[in-house]
C-alpha cells in the first residue's frame, strides 16, 4: 500500500502510516491463515466510509500535555501559550529513520524549536506553542507476539522542561458491548458502561495503573506500559475503545502553573527519558 511502512514477525504483521506516524494496523492470521485486524483505522491512507465518521486518528502520542487545557492554553512562568488537546507531540512532522530500520520494526524522529507555532492536524485554523525545544523519537517493533512502542524525548533547551506523555491508540471492538469488557484494575465493566461514563464525564482515569485489558466476543487486547496511569475512552456510537498510558491524568480544570499540574514532571536541559508500552493481541480460542 501507498504511504505504509509494514512490518512482520510469525503470524503478526503491522502497517504504518508514512504520512502521519500512526500505526493503523495490527493483524493476527488466525487458524485459517487470515489475518484479523485489531486495529481502529481512522489514521490510515484509506479508512473505511465507518472510519471515516468516527475518530479519524488510529493512535496519536500525547504531549507535553495530556488531556483538554482549560481555553485551549497554558501557563509558564507567568505567560500563557495556546495548547490544543492533548499537545503538540501529535501534530509535528514525524520522518521515518531510513537508516535503522528492518522487517519488524521501525523508528520515526520529531524535533520542536521553542516558541514555533504547530498547527493542528483536526483544525488547521488553531495552533500550539510551547516555549521549550526538544527532540523525539518513537519506535514500533514486533517482539514475542507482541507489538512495543517505545518513546524518547530529549529536552534540548538550556532550562528544565515541564512535561506529561501519554499514548493514544484505538481498537476495534464488535458493537457487541453488553458482551464486552473492560478492565484496567478496578474490576472489569461492560462496554456499554464505559461508554456511558465517557459519554458523561470524558475520558476514564485509573490512576496507578500501568496495564488494561479489552475482552471481545473473538479476541482480547492487553496493553502494558510503564507509563505510570491509564485512560480509556470509548465514544458512543463508534466500533473502537482507547486505551492510553499515560504519565499523568487529564486535568483540564487545572489553570495555573504546568509544572504543578498533577503528575508533571521537569526534565532537566539535556536529560532523555523514555517510555515504553506493549500491545498483546491475542485471538479467542475456538
Amino acid at each position: 500500500m501507498l504511504s505504509a511502512i509494514r512490518l512482520e514477525k510469525g503470524d503478526l504483521a503491522a502497517e504504518i502510516n508514512e504520512l502521519n506516524a500512526q500505526l493503523y494496523s495490527l493483524a493476527r492470521r488466525n487458524a485459517d491463515g487470515k489475518p484479523v485486524e485489531f486495529m481502529w483505522g481512522g489514521g490510515s491512507p484509506d479508512p473505511t466510509a465507518e472510519e471515516r465518521t468516527g475518530w479519524q486518528n488510529s493512535e496519536v502520542l500525547m504531549g507535553p500535555t495530556v488531556g483538554p487545557s482549560r481555553d485551549d492554553a497554558i501557563t509558564i512562568g507567568g505567560t500563557r501559550y495556546p495548547m490544543q488537546q492533548h499537545g503538540l507531540l501529535r501534530d509535528l512532522d514525524w520522518i521515518p529513520d531510513t537508516d535503522d530500520t528492518g522487517d519488524d520494526y521501525a523508528i520515526f524522529a520529531a524535533h520542536y524549536d521553542a516558541g514555533t507555532p504547530v498547527p493542528s492536524r483536526k483544525n488547521p485554523n488553531v495552533h500550539s506553542i510551547f516555549p521549550f525545544s526538544f527532540a523525539a523519537t518513537k519506535k514500533y517493533a514486533l517482539r514475542s507476539g507482541e507489538l512495543s512502542m517505545k518513546l524518547q524525548i530529549t529536552n534540548t533547551s538550556r532550562e528544565p522542561m515541564p512535561y506529561a506523555a501519554g499514548w493514544h491508540p484505538a481498537f476495534r471492538t464488535s458493537g457487541r458491548d453488553l458482551q464486552e469488557t473492560i478492565d484496567a484494575g478496578t474490576g472489569p465493566w461492560t462496554l456499554l458502561n464505559t461508554r456511558r461514563k465517557t459519554a458523561a464525564n470524558g475520558c476514564i482515569k485509573f490512576p496507578g495503573s500501568n496495564s488494561a485489558l479489552y475482552k471481545g466476543v473473538d479476541r482480547t487486547v492487553e496493553i502494558s506500559s510503564d507509563f505510570g496511569n491509564t485512560m480509556v475512552w470509548a465514544p458512543e456510537g463508534q466500533k473502537q475503545v482507547c486505551i492510553e498510558p499515560v504519565t499523568a491524568l487529564s486535568s483540564s480544570e487545572h489553570d495555573g502553573e504546568l509544572s504543578e499540574r498533577p503528575g508533571y514532571i521537569l526534565l532537566e536541559a539535556g536529560r532523555a527519558v523514555t517510555y515504553r508500552a506493549e500491545i498483546d493481541p491475542q485471538l479467542a480460542q475456538v
